[in-house]
């Protein structure tokens, strides 16, 4: 899914670029076909756009493109600046205009909830009672590939009355501070605007004495990643100053930055990457192509994508001369 600003783009690509190919006179998108799980394309930059063999793939789940000629690459909406030659927020307001459907990706959760308050550092948290509300499980988990051991040990549970998934969020000394739900039926989002956001998952790190993580945006993700063999956490989105804080008093020190393959995600892992205690030794582990995030993921391609950044680490080590 597409999404610009506040809007989700309702109009698959490949007829977005049909309409582009009648308005544009400059010669570009000569040739694009449908392959895979995205659209071969002629890229709009090099060559001035008059490029014979499609050298550009926009992948259809979130129109990221990549070109393998001039590396260019970035958000649909930047593709689509490029085959008008205008600026990317003209083309944004061009997307939102024809295609675009208001929605809002994070919901803020009210204040029916009742709280405790002490001293400690994190000073809101929750009863665990209200957990007992809620349900153990619900086949949408295992749709995401999450089974009954990961979501008993991670204390998932289902709202079934709004058809939520509940992550209960833990604060690094164990205490409940938030109830983070997705809807099952769409893709929305609860946050408690009143609580410093905690790193889904950190504390099961801290808890068990681990020192190697990944950490994803989504808590899906962070589950798949568990599952596969290394520890994960969540930032639930966007990256906090808190949450950098608490990676790095948690005891990590290895850490996979795999956040969504986008240009957010990017951005996320540059931010974390500047603020990281030098005490953690951190790998950027890169998706396939047309993988959007972790979950999307199987064993094979999470671990290749693994391996091979940390032999890569290594390969420029040893090429290394001291003279």
């Amino acid at each position: 899914m597409i999404y610009v600003d506040n809007y989700v783009i309702d109009k698959p690509i490949i007829e977005i670029l049909d309409e582009i190919k009648i308005l544009i006179h400059n010669g570009k998108l000569s040739s694009y076909r449908k392959t895979g799980s995205g659209i071969k394309v002629t890229c709009p930059v090099h060559n001035n756009g008059r490029e014979q063999k499609p050298s550009c793939y926009i992948r259809e789940s979130d129109g990221v493109y990549h070109c393998f000629a001039c590396s260019s690459k970035g958000p649909f909406y930047t593709f689509v600046a490029h085959c008008f030659e205008t600026s990317e927020e003209e083309a944004k307001q061009w997307l939102i205009q024809k295609y675009g459907v208001k929605t809002s990706e994070k919901f803020i959760i009210g204040d029916d909830i009742e709280r405790n308050y002490n001293y400690s550092k994190y000073q809101a948290y929750i009863d665990e009672n209200i957990l007992k509300e809620f349900k153990d499980w619900t086949p949408y988990f295992k749709t995401r590939g999450i089974t009954r051991e990961t979501a008993k040990r991670f204390n998932l549970k289902y709202d079934a009355e709004h058809r939520l998934a509940v992550f209960p969020c833990y604060d690094i000394k164990g205490n409940l501070v938030m109830l983070h739900t997705r809807s099952i039926d769409r893709k929305t989002f609860c946050l408690d605007k009143d609580v410093p956001k905690p790193v889904f998952g950190l504390y099961n790190i801290i808890r068990d004495g681990e020192t190697k993580a990944v950490i994803t945006e989504g808590p899906f993700d962070a589950l798949k990643a568990s599952q596969f063999g290394i520890p994960g956490c969540a930032t639930l989105g966007n990256l906090s100053p808190s949450q950098i804080e608490q990676i790095n008093e948690s005891g990590i020190k290895t850490l996979y930055i795999m956040f969504d393959n986008d240009v957010h995600g990017r951005e996320f892992a540059e931010t974390l990457k500047k603020n990281l205690s030098k005490s953690i030794i951190f790998y950027e582990p890169e998706l396939p192509l047309d993988k959007k995030d972790v979950g999307e993921l199987n064993y094979e391609e999470f671990w290749n994508a693994i391996n091979n950044c940390t032999n890569e680490i290594k390969r420029k080590k040893s090429q290394i001369i001291i003279v």
